[in-house]
């Protein structure tokens, strides 16, 4: 008889153990987090859309507040800086809509003959966005998945996926609260307050100082509500494929493994599937003393008697 308890097969907890640390590093369960940074970028583009208003109020102190001078300078800038972002090879409608942007505050301060209203139309865009993006979330369309999901090509894949879903929606008020209220807040304060030299001061600080705090922080809220486990942006979970990873991970766990075990044909109790009891707890196998006893037996059996 072994030593070895009935219940237990010789090598199975520590070929278990290593099975289930061959299954953690097979399976991406904790990959690297990519930054959201690296896939908004965005940097360049709000530089380039805070130098203008900084030209406007330049322009607007240096000739003794016209209003017609700032706006020539921003606009200057503006079709400046559109020159250079086409000589690097951003697109034309982008730098289009920025011009015309420009153009159009600087229509509306002629127009009204206020300077302040230069900034009437960041004043209501930040408006829009922070209801847009609070919309989104509460219909559950978080704009910043949307965004991420078009940069990454995955359409509307990553809605599929719950926990996705519930980190986007979790980031995206990072957005409405740090961003686009504060600007609201702000720029109201000081556009009603007519306060032209600090709407153009928090107009550079608002802008791409407050976009980096602001994807930094909606990206670690971000993969702070994803599970440990979960493969990462780039790899949207399926419910379905939700529940087949983790039928695997349970079947893994109860299968034995094979390799190097010579004690796998070993049938528990000394039991056969069906049942029967040997008399060394292997089934199918008997020392050559049975066997010898067995056919003694067989031989001194009484012959059948013919009827």
């Amino acid at each position: 008889m072994s030593d070895t308890p009935p219940h237990e097969t010789p090598g199975a907890a520590p070929d278990r153990r290593e099975a289930a640390q061959r299954r953690g590093s097979e399976n991406p369960a904790a990959p690297r987090r990519e930054s959201l940074a690296s896939l908004l970028g965005g940097r360049k583009g709000a530089i380039d859309a805070s130098l203008p208003p900084v030209a406007f109020v330049v322009g607007w102190l240096v000739s003794g507040s016209s209003i017609g001078w700032g706006a020539a300078a921003a606009i200057a800038l503006s079709v400046a800086i559109g020159g250079f972002r086409l000589a690097r090879g951003d697109k034309v409608r982008a730098v289009l809509i920025s011009l015309a942007a420009v153009v159009l505050a600087a229509l509306i301060a002629l127009r009204t003959g206020r300077a302040q209203d230069f900034f009437l139309i960041q004043l209501l865009s930040n408006v829009a966005s922070a209801l847009a993006w609070a919309v989104s979330i509460v219909i559950r369309w978080p704009l910043l998945g949307v965004v991420v999901g078009t940069v990454l090509g995955q359409k509307t894949r990553w809605r599929a996926d719950r926990d996705l879903l519930r980190a986007y929606s979790r980031a995206s008020w990072v957005w409405v609260f740090g961003q686009y209220t504060l600007r609201v807040a702000v720029f109201g304060v000081l556009w009603w307050a007519g306060e032209v030299v600090a709407l153009g001061v928090a107009r550079t600080v608002l802008s791409w100082p407050l976009v980096a705090l602001t994807v930094a922080l909606s990206g670690w809220v971000l993969h702070r509500s994803l599970p440990a486990e979960h493969p990462g942006l780039r790899h949207p979970v399926p419910p379905e494929g939700r529940g087949s990873e983790q039928s695997d991970t349970a079947a893994g766990e109860d299968v034995e493994p094979a390799d190097g075990d010579t004690t796998g044909g070993a049938a528990t109790d000394g039991k056969t599937s069906d049942g029967d009891t040997t008399e060394g707890g292997a089934s199918g196998s008997a020392s050559p003393d049975s066997a010898r006893a067995g056919g003694a037996n067989a031989g001194s059996a009484p012959p059948a008697r013919d009827k």
